[in-house]
């Protein structure tokens, strides 16, 4: 049973790695506390779903078009909101208090176009691949766990890639201190969205696994994540990415552990319990390091 447990862990803190990875990108490079990350999760599934029920297009591709997705989303929120309000050198609690009211806006465009009920997620022929289950030794893990968290691993290996490109490298000297990086002549506009994009883009991946794995969406499922986002970056710690995909990984086996050794109504408590031992002793998180900025 303990096998299983971490199997499930596993699993599901890949897609919380993913998710907190991208809204602690888009947090540590703009400075900006993106309650709207979770909607355009929740956005992301519901694209998923249209193209995999309803239009019936292969998964590859529906991956491909929901990844797509997800970052044009953050690019328009970019667009839309956040660029216009940087001209006006507003404040982070006016950027915050715009970004919940984004949020509220995509969870109503959910409601209205996809309505507010669960959905079940129909993938065609899936039960011959998608969802067979195979025997990990004493542990059951379905065909579509492993594809989690292999295309989590593969995703965080290109994010690896990407951090050490040009492009990646001004994202990291943005978030270190913007006033610099814009010194050194970067298109510190152009960073900002490709920020949001990539950023987006991990939210939607992550969507999109979990709704395989769980074979629905819901309208209301972008504020569970968000809550589980911002407790994986705060117990992992703010100050690397590589110490929030550890916290998402370390939150999903605390959840999957409460679950086995108490019960399932214990799980998050179990969690909150962790995360305020955190605040109190180790406020950086357990695998961040102690910084003076985060984010411009």
């Amino acid at each position: 049973m303990l096998v299983q447990t971490l199997v499930n862990g596993i699993s599901l803190g890949s897609t919380y790695a993913l998710t907190a990875l991208g809204f602690a990108l888009i947090y540590r490079t703009l400075g900006i506390f993106h309650f709207a990350h979770g909607s355009v999760y929740a956005l992301s599934a519901h694209i998923a779903y249209s193209l995999i029920t309803r239009w019936q297009l292969p998964l590859i591709l529906s991956l491909i078009f929901t990844i797509m997705a997800g970052a044009l989303v953050g690019i328009l929120i970019n667009f839309v909101i956040y660029e216009p309000m940087k001209k006006q050198n507003s404040s982070r609690q006016v950027f915050m208090i715009a970004s919940i009211g984004t949020s509220i806006v995509i969870q109503n465009l959910i409601a209205s176009i996809w309505g507010a009920i669960t959905k079940v997620l129909v993938v065609p022929d899936s039960e011959t691949y998608l969802y067979k289950i195979y025997a990990v030794g004493p542990a059951f893990v379905t065909a579509a766990q492993l594809l989690v968290i292999l295309v989590t691993v593969i995703a965080l290996i290109a994010i690896a890639v990407f951090s050490r490109s040009s492009v990646g490298l001004s994202i990291i000297a943005l978030g270190n201190d913007a006033a610099v990086a814009e010194n050194l002549g970067m298109n510190v506009k152009k960073i900002r969205y490709i920020t949001l994009a990539v950023g987006s883009a991990l939210a939607a991946l992550s969507a999109l696994l979990v709704s395989l794995d769980l074979r629905a969406v819901d309208s209301a499922m972008g504020v569970p994540i968000l809550l589980m986002t911002i407790i994986t970056v705060i117990v992992g710690g703010a100050g690397s990415f590589s110490a929030v995909i550890a916290g998402g990984y370390l939150v999903g086996l605390i959840k999957n552990f409460g679950i086995w050794a108490i019960t399932a109504e214990w799980d998050n408590t179990l969690l909150f319990i962790v995360l305020v031992l955190v605040i109190m002793y180790k406020p950086q998180g357990l695998f961040g390091r102690r910084i003076s900025k985060l984010g411009r």
